[in-house]
């Protein structure tokens, strides 16, 4: 059995998802499987997941991230769980820098790394909200870190409900079910693609608002299952 499972969502990522799958593959680390689910895309991504004979390609009807991403964890075999965006990419040594972390610390459940943003395209065609992105911090970034995968079977999954701030909801729920969140290499072991079609973009309308209302809800649920299970 992989002792890592490397899920990745795809949407219509035939334009980024090859570039995606080379950094996997060319990780330090080797003991992992690679599982890719396709959303119901209408371009080439089954083709260009074909071309891998080493992936794992599950397609299904088109039902968002979260019902993506909740699919590939149930097809998953390893104990740790790495999630890659289709449209990013992973520095050669991000495998194996965190799992020694999780082996150095069995007490640690997620490990996170820090985030390098990059464009992708020439910056005289970058517009003003790609920059505000390009420059911004980013913490807590879901497809950044590695993950026990018990911690699905004991915080749950994603919500598939939410368009937007899944990743939000589900961290705000891990953190106030008692899992240590400050598990982070200090190192940019993630590099996210800035592009037209990133959801921080198609979704600019949510605000700080929303996302504090998501996690107002969070943790009201997470309460309210600690006090059932009690």
């Amino acid at each position: 059995m992989p002792r890592v499972s490397v899920l990745i969502p795809a949407y219509n990522s035939a334009a980024f998802l090859g570039q995606a799958l080379d950094s996997v593959f060319a990780q330090t680390y080797r003991d992992f499987e690679v599982i890719v689910v396709d959303d119901g895309s209408e371009d080439d991504t089954a083709a260009v997941a074909a071309a891998r004979p080493e992936v794992r390609y599950i397609r299904k009807e088109h039902s968002g991230i979260s019902a993506t991403r909740n699919l590939a964890i149930a097809q998953a075999r390893g104990e740790v769980i790495a999630f890659l965006d289709a449209d990013d990419l992973w520095t050669p040594d991000k495998l194996e820098k965190q799992v020694a972390y999780l082996d150095a610390c069995p007490d640690c459940q997620v490990v996170f790394s820090l985030v390098k943003n990059f464009f992708d395209g020439p910056e005289a065609a970058m517009t003003e909200r790609q920059r505000q992105l390009l420059n911004a911090k980013v913490e807590y970034c879901l497809p950044a870190c590695c993950v026990r995968k018990e911690v699905f079977e004991t915080c749950g999954i994603f919500r598939e409900d939410l368009a937007y701030g899944e990743d939000t909801y589900w961290i705000t729920r891990l953190w106030t079910a008692g899992i240590h969140m400050k598990h982070c290499i200090q190192e940019p072991l993630y590099l996210r693609r800035i592009h037209n079609d990133n959801i921080s973009l198609t979704h600019r309308k949510v605000g700080r608002e929303n996302v504090m209302a998501l996690m107002a809800d969070a943790i009201r649920q997470q309460r309210k299952e600690s006090k059932e299970h009690d």
